[in-house]
């Protein structure tokens, strides 16, 4: 239902108009879902926050992820006028990657979530870059190699940091035991973590650190880099209805322009279930 959806009567300036190619709106806090002076159909949003929530309860379990509804749950709409676009982009990092702040929250963004809301848009489709599977492990590996993807099983808290040129198994980085100061590196090698290498120390330098052990740094891709031939395009039609869950930290994406000619624009509402950072 996309009229109780697109916020077209919202106060505070946050009101979308067709003056701004690419607009988001972000509430405040959770009653504003469900505030009948927000605009819109306050009554499917309610409905709509109840699906999400289902949802979050949902990944946690199939993924055995830590999602629990305590933990910060990001919704925003988005709409994408003829002719907007956005960039390729990761919506996660590794702390050490954030610089001085990168540990000031105690949550991380964990699995990205977006659902369609419209129909009759040219152009405007989700296109996100998979990792192939690799064909050197058995099919029960490879399976477990996709659901490990982005956290580390058996680690809680440590993410992933890239993947191993040689064999493409998932890499992740965690605080070494005992030591505050040095990081380490574990390879996923069937369902058990090895570490990567003599530990690291801060700062971490991740290109440099990471290409030194042979691993392939989570970036976002381009035609000049070789090593990311190793992804599959997926793209996903804005059509209503459609959801589309993915890895946070691993799947960069990007949204393609929506055409000049398209009769309406790209709406959508998206979300970031968050899980706990180490302890």
């Amino acid at each position: 239902r996309a009229d109780g959806l697109t916020n077209a009567a919202l106060d505070g300036g946050q009101g979308f108009s067709t003056a701004r190619d690419r607009q988001t709106w972000r509430p405040d806090d959770d009653d504003a879902w469900t505030d009948a002076t927000t605009g819109g159909d306050a009554g499917a949003r309610r409905q709509f926050a109840l699906f999400a929530d289902r949802l979050r309860a949902e990944a946690a379990r199939e993924l055995g992820r830590d999602l629990r509804a305590a933990y910060p749950h990001e919704m925003t709409y988005t709409r994408y006028e003829p002719g907007a676009a956005l960039g390729c982009h990761l919506d996660e990092h590794h702390e050490e990657a954030k610089g001085r702040n990168g540990y000031a929250r105690p949550t991380r963004r964990s699995v990205t979530w977006l659902a369609y809301l419209n129909e009759e848009c040219d152009g405007g489709a989700l296109r996100c870059y998979e990792k192939k599977k690799t064909t050197t492990t058995t099919p029960a590996d490879s399976n477990h190699l996709i659901s490990a993807v982005g956290a580390a099983p058996g680690a809680p808290g440590d993410v992933q940091v890239g993947w191993t040129a040689s064999t493409g198994a998932p890499v992740y980085l965690g605080e070494a035991p005992g030591a505050s100061s040095s990081l380490r590196l574990y390879e996923l090698r069937g369902r058990r973590l090895r570490q990567l290498g003599p530990d690291v120390d801060r700062p971490f330098d991740q290109a440099a650190d990471l290409r030194a052990r042979g691993v392939i740094p989570i970036e976002v891709p381009s035609n000049d880099h070789e090593e990311h031939r190793g992804l599959a395009v997926v793209d996903v039609a804005p059509a209503a209805g459609t959801l589309v869950l993915f890895d946070s930290v691993v799947v960069p994406h990007e949204v393609l322009r929506v055409g000049t000619a398209s009769a309406r624009p790209r709406l959508a509402v998206t979300g970031w279930f968050h899980t706990r950072l180490p302890v």
